[in-house]
């Protein structure tokens, strides 16, 4: 895990989106590709849990992955979501959902 300054140090640099992505990765601990393809339909913010059918082991053990929505995950996904009422949970500055490769080079 990198250190508080080195955080400090990437977010001077980083743009709001990544922010947003990379502060819910260290929330929640889901794998960067699960937030990436997270949809907004798949947030039950009733239930404070991350529904998601397609994830790394969906075919192997025929389960679905929840991850739970805490305090703080929850105020970045509100700020990551906005009033939006479909598409990805995440965008990147450009507007499209982050693709895994993009995050890393990010």
């Amino acid at each position: 895990m990198p250190t508080a300054a080195e955080t400090e140090a990437l977010f001077a640099k980083a743009s709001p989106e990544f922010r947003l992505i990379y502060s819910a990765l260290r929330q929640c601990g889901a794998r960067p590709g699960e937030l990436c393809r997270a949809t907004i339909a798949e947030v039950d913010r009733g239930n404070r849990v991350i529904t998601l059918k397609e994830h790394k082991t969906a075919r192997k053990t025929g389960l679905v992955r929840r991850i739970p929505i805490g305090k703080k995950l929850q105020e970045l996904l509100d700020q990551a979501i906005g009033d939006r009422s479909e598409g990805p949970v995440f965008r990147s500055p450009s507007g499209r959902a982050w693709k895994v490769g993009n995050l890393s080079r990010t």
